[in-house]
């Protein structure tokens, strides 16, 4: 419970917006990065060339991968993008809006989804598309709050504009980058 934790010093508030921290169950590796480009077919090229790196340059295996994309329209966009790419390594590029019935992130697949649809799913590279079509809602917001903890190690997000939840996302991702996970809680 939460009184026992801050009795022991493994979660306390911090900073100006009371940000909860823990000192335990740290994770370790790569921040969540955001990148912002000029339009659609930008952001589409953006995705298709990290899909490649980590596939081909860093050997990611295509069924380690989840791209997840706010509506069915985007995920069946970067489908098509993604067969077209023809990347060495993929067996196939699965779209759940069109493909149902077949088992998710299979070997050699790479998996493309909504986040409504990836409840329950994770992966170890999440790559999450268009955010600037996530709304400022508390349905948005969960909805991106969902896709994000799809990532069991690495969560990249990609936006065509500065606009809905990307300031919040952006904020967020700059937050942890200037202030690392401590150890334990400063002594009060």
């Amino acid at each position: 419970d939460v009184p026992t934790l801050v009795n022991r010093r493994c979660l306390w508030h911090e900073g100006p917006r009371q940000v909860w921290r823990m000192a335990i169950a740290r994770r370790e590796g790569a921040l969540p990065s955001i990148s912002v480009h000029a339009g659609d077919n930008e952001e589409l090229t953006a995705v298709v060339s990290r899909v490649q790196t980590l596939i081909i340059e860093e050997s990611v295996r295509p069924q380690d991968i989840l791209l997840l994309c706010p509506t069915n329209e985007r995920a069946r966009q970067y489908g098509v993008a993604l067969r077209r790419a023809a990347i060495l390594g993929v067996d196939s590029v699965h779209v759940t809006d069109t493909e149902r019935d077949a088992r998710l992130c299979r070997p050699g697949h790479l998996t493309i989804s909504t986040v409504h649809s990836s409840k329950g799913l994770d992966a170890y590279f999440v790559l999450i598309a268009s955010a600037n079509e996530f709304p400022t809602t508390v349905e948005g917001r969960a909805s991106f709050y969902v896709g994000c903890t799809r990532a069991i190690e690495y969560l990249e997000v990609f936006a065509t504009r500065s606009d809905n939840l990307v300031p919040e996302i952006r904020d967020s991702f700059s937050y942890f980058e200037q202030h690392p996970q401590p150890d334990q809680a400063p002594d009060t």
